[in-house]
């Protein structure tokens, strides 16, 4: 196999030459991408900037619309509501560390079913002694067997992990929890309290009954009188139909004191003009509330679920919801924004802090055109994750603009689906600080903006499932050293950016320009599976506990991995005193199947790669990805790959 792809003199180097791509606008200084080039909702090819996540044949599907994860601790028992800690679930098979890779299911037969875990794939099964992801409901049974005992009751498989729990999606509940609620992360039947939970969890012709914790239907008897099943609801006549709404009238005609039914409340307030809705949490006031500030600041919401409830039964138009204060407290969490609702504060200089609650997101984003700006989400360590992004977004008009996610006990940002674009931070969560399990998430910060990833328990980035994610940053002076760059994720106790994807399943390609990761656990970038990347350019990836780029576990193909620096070169290793990987540059771990990474036009500890030089530089190497070495996995002696591996390297000689 080896000799297909002899090289033939060793003065006879191969340039790549790739075709000129297309700059995308906002230039500026001969690199700046932030403008980026925004695509269609389809596939995304090579060098292309797509809004859905894209397979080699075909779009990919987005997935489910829950996440993974109750608390957990390596080694100990699961519990429901909180997120996973860098060991992993810690059931029947043990927690493992960020950078554990399978070696719990060596020697283990599938059957009965094993349980694995490690940052690589939480909550997994052991199948063919390698820890893979559950493939749906129909191992709800393997991960109850693995993890909890004999009974299914207690367990789910959740976007591919194993999980603490007896519902994904309320329609789940059944039997004695016929009509609950079924929040995220916890995963487990819960009573409604609100007619906004039973609306996101069986739709919009639902309300709770408030005596019986349940979801019932919005169909009334009784116009014109408050509703049975919830007080704060008055039945009248919608349509043809009568039907339950949340307020106290259904005409003028019930109000007294000169006040007028605006929504069905009966107010002295005006009517809201224009697009906007106001939120004062300290002299605001939901009962007679209209979001118009007018005539006094009663006349705003108190809390920010006034005001979405509000905004969900009016004429369905473009809503913002501008937050005049910090919100601690009095929500009914998670917020589920309905399409053309966005929450923003009321100064963009001055971020409002909304902070979090036990065991749930915080958002939920739900439909086109909604999105969050100018906010600090604060999990203070116990809320289930901060925003949550499902099927039906678009990053046309779905974003996060300015919204700092921190301290959350799961996931800051998860993406089931849809698409999001980004700007801010995600920092100091004890899950990743961006997941994108199905779905797109497009971190393309605009002119003048920023996105970081820092200090996360387990990566800055995590991409698994059908999820893809689009990066176009700017790296700063010195970014090596000083981790700045537009995008930036630095400090992760796993990897910077951690791509993996089923084995078994099509490539999903993967857009990657700009990036700074430095002073990460395991490495800057790493690859598992068939990820694939599209675009790979202009990278800084330095200072990381392991590898500037590695290779784990790849199934491989003949088509390899394309990193090649030719439209910008990647910097993958320097030297020392000059913030090295401790590891290797570009490290690959042993691998099934034949593979081609095509390294060439990189920048190295030994040797810029970019570069043509007499005689042709011949980088330093190591077999375990140890010592600060150029390329780690290869023969240190001879320079030789294993067989089924080849590393180009162009300016460099080829291994």
């Amino acid at each position: 196999m080896r000799s297909l792809f002899a090289v033939a003199a060793s003065l006879a180097v191969a340039v790549a030459c790739t075709p000129p791509e297309e700059e995308p606008m906002g230039t500026a200084g001969g690199g700046n991408r932030a403008g980026g080039r925004g695509g269609g909702g389809g596939a995304s090819t090579a060098g292309g900037d797509s809004g859905g996540s894209a397979t080699a044949g075909g779009s990919a599907t987005a997935g489910g619309a829950s996440t993974a994860g109750g608390a957990s601790t390596a080694g100990g028992a699961s519990t429901a509501g909180g997120a996973s800690t860098a060991g992993g679930s810690g059931a029947a098979g043990g927690g493992t560390t960020v950078d554990a890779g399978s070696s719990d299911c060596r020697n283990v037969l599938d059957t009965p079913a094993r349980a694995c875990s490690s940052a690589d794939t939480p909550g997994g099964l052991c199948r063919q002694q390698t820890c893979v992801p559950c493939t749906g409901p129909v191992e709800d049974a393997a991960c109850a067997s693995a993890y909890g005992g004999i009974t299914t009751a207690a367990w789910r498989c959740v976007l591919g992990a194993c999980t603490p729990g007896n519902c994904r999606v309320a329609t789940d509940c059944t039997g004695a929890a016929a009509g609950q609620i079924c929040p995220v992360p916890s995963h487990l039947c819960t009573s409604c309290t609100t007619d906004l939970q039973c609306r996101s969890g069986y739709g919009a012709t639902s309300i709770c009954n408030t005596t019986t914790g349940r979801c019932v239907t919005n169909a009334c008897a009784g116009v014109n009188t408050p509703c049975a099943a919830n007080a704060a609801d008055i039945c009248c006549m919608t349509g043809a139909s009568a039907t339950c709404v949340p307020g106290n009238c259904c005409s003028d005609a019930q109000c007294t004191n000169g006040q007028a039914c605006v929504r069905n409340v009966c107010t002295g307030c005006t009517a809201p003009t224009g697009s906007t809705l106001c939120v004062d949490p300290v002299f605001g006031d939901d009962t007679a509330a209209t979001g118009s500030g007018a005539p006094s600041a009663a006349c705003c919401f108190k809390t920010l679920g006034g005001a979405i409830a509000f905004a969900w039964k009016g004429d369905g138009g473009t809503r913002t919801i501008e937050l005049f204060g910090d919100v601690d407290g009095g929500e009914v969490l998670p917020l589920r924004l309905p399409p053309n609702v966005s929450v923003a504060s009321s100064d963009p200089l001055v971020p409002r802090t909304v902070v979090g609650q036990p065991g749930v997101y915080v958002f939920e984003l739900a439909g086109m055109t909604s999105s969050l700006r100018d906010l600090v989400i604060d999990g203070r360590g116990v809320a289930g994750g901060g925003v949550r992004v499902l099927t039906g977004t678009n990053f046309i008009s779905n974003q996060l603009a300015n919204v700092v996610v921190q301290r959350t006990a799961g996931d800051g940002v998860r993406v089931e689906g849809g698409s999001v674009q980004l700007s801010g931070s995600s920092r100091d969560n004890l899950g990743s600080g961006l997941h994108v399990s199905d779905g797109t998430a497009r971190v393309v910060p605009s002119m003048g903006q920023t996105m970081s990833f820092e200090r996360n328990a387990l990566h800055g980035i995590l991409v698994d499932r059908t999820g893809a994610v689009i990066i176009l940053g700017v790296p700063g002076p010195d970014a090596g050293v000083t981790g700045a760059g537009t995008v930036a994720s630095n400090q992760n106790a796993g990897a910077g950016l951690y791509l993996t994807y089923p084995p078994a399943g099509a490539a999903i390609f993967n857009r990657v320009e700009g990036l700074v990761a430095t002073g990460n656990g395991t490495d800057g970038v790493r690859a598992t599976s068939n990820a694939a990347i599209s675009s790979f350019r202009d990278n800084v990836l330095l200072g990381n506990g392991r590898a500037g780029f590695s290779v784990r576990a790849f199934y491989g193909n003949g088509s390899g991995l394309i990193l090649n620096g030719a439209a910008g070169p990647n910097t993958l290793q320097s030297l020392p005193g000059r913030n090295p990987n401790l590891g290797g540059g570009f490290c690959v771990d042993p691998i099934m199947g034949f593979v081609n990474f095509d390294v060439r036009n990189n920048i190295f500890g030994s040797a810029n790669c970019s570069m043509m030089t007499m005689p042709v530089p011949r980088l330093t190497r190591s077999q375990t990805c140890t010592g600060a070495t150029d390329i780690g996995g290869v023969a240190a002696v001879d320079g030789g790959a294993p067989a089924n591996v080849r590393v180009q390297l162009s300016g460099c000689e080829d291994i």
